[in-house]
C-alpha cells in the first residue's frame, strides 16, 4: 500500500472527524442518544445477515469515492466511534484492499482521527478522564477476553452473545431518553 494513499486516507479521515466532532459537542443529548441506539440497531443486524462484500478484481480504487468513504468514516467515527471500524473496513474492502491491508489503514486512520476528536471534545470540556480511562480499560480487557471466547466457544455464540446485549443496550438508550 502507498504511503500517499494511506496519507490522502488519514486526512480525509481527520477532516471528517473534525466535523463530526464539532457536531457532537454541539446536538443536544437526547438527540445523540436517539442515534446511537438506532446505529447500535442497525450494526447488530448487519452480521447476523451474513452478507459477503463482493469480490473485486484489480488493484485497489484510490480516487475520490475512498476519499469521501474516508471523509464519512471519520465524520461518523468523530461524531459517535461506536462500530466505525466496521465501516472503514467497508470502505477499504469496497476499494478493493484485502483483510491485512483494510486492517492496516482502518487502524492508522482511526488513530489520526481520534487524536482530532479527543482534542475537540477536550478543548469543549466534555471529556470526563476517569470515565474515559475506565471504557479503555474496559475495551482492552473486554477484546482479550472476547478473542479468548472466539476460539473457545466459536464464532456462532459470541456473535449471538453480543448481538443480545447491542440490543439491550440500544433499547436501554432509546427508553432514557
Amino acid at each position: 500500500m502507498p504511503v500517499d494513499v494511506l496519507v490522502r486516507l488519514g486526512l480525509a479521515a481527520i477532516l471528517g472527524a473534525g466535523l463530526g466532532s464539532t457536531l457532537a459537542v454541539h446536538v443536544g443529548e437526547t438527540v445523540f442518544l436517539r442515534f446511537l441506539s438506532i446505529v447500535m440497531v442497525l450494526f447488530t443486524l448487519f452480521p447476523l445477515l451474513h452478507v459477503e462484500a463482493p469480490t473485486r478484481e484489480g488493484p485497489p480504487r484510490t480516487g475520490i469515492g475512498l476519499l469521501a468513504g474516508f471523509v464519512v468514516v471519520g465524520f461518523y467515527g468523530g461524531f459517535l466511534q461506536a462500530g466505525v471500524g466496521f465501516l472503514a473496513l467497508g470502505a477499504t474492502s469496497w476499494a478493493g484492499y484485502g483483510l491485512v491491508a483494510g486492517n492496516a489503514i482502518k487502524v492508522a486512520c482511526i488513530f489520526l482521527f481520534s487524536i482530532v476528536s479527543l482534542s475537540v471534545f477536550a478543548a469543549n470540556g466534555v471529556v470526563d478522564w476517569g470515565v474515559g480511562l475506565a471504557l479503555g480499560s474496559g475495551t482492552f480487557a473486554g477484546a482479550l477476553v472476547g478473542a479468548r471466547l472466539t476460539l473457545k466457544a466459536g464464532d456462532r455464540i459470541l456473535r449471538f452473545v453480543v448481538a443480545a446485549a447491542t440490543l439491550a443496550f440500544a433499547v436501554a438508550l432509546w427508553l432514557r431518553t
